[in-house]
């Protein structure tokens, strides 16, 4: 059911606006169902990498250390489970990649830095 792309990339869509949201509950379990749906769809879930990148980083710099440890936990399970290369391109081609924050910057470094050590292993 979840693998035809027009649902799945749907439910993505409600998954994000819930991410966004200013209650920290929901937001703690969209990144927890984002989470295990990185873990059990994989490469299912690549055409919506740059959106889910993108509120990932934000949230991985919330100021509410709940939401910025899962969302960072988010962002690690996102760069195991999908092919190394999209990962790579979403994260050095996204508007995200230019940010200013350092807080940012050194979540794409812990992001870059687990692809090299899964190109790695791999090779």
């Amino acid at each position: 059911m979840l693998s035809q792309g027009t649902q799945l990339h749907s439910l993505i869509s409600l998954l994000i606006k819930l991410a966004d949201s200013l209650r920290s509950s929901l937001i703690k379990i969209a990144l927890l169902t984002i989470n295990d749906m990185f873990n059990l769809l994989k490469r299912c879930m690549e055409p919506d990498l740059d959106s889910l990148a993108k509120v990932l980083l934000r949230k991985s710099s919330d100021t509410n250390t709940f939401i910025s440890d899962e969302a960072e936990r988010v962002l690690i399970s996102m760069c195991v489970n999908c092919m190394e290369s999209k990962v790579l391109s979403v994260l050095l081609g996204g508007t995200h990649a230019n940010c200013k924050s350092n807080i940012i910057r050194q979540k794409i470094s812990r992001c870059l830095f687990t692809v090299t050590i899964i190109i790695y292993i791999h090779n």
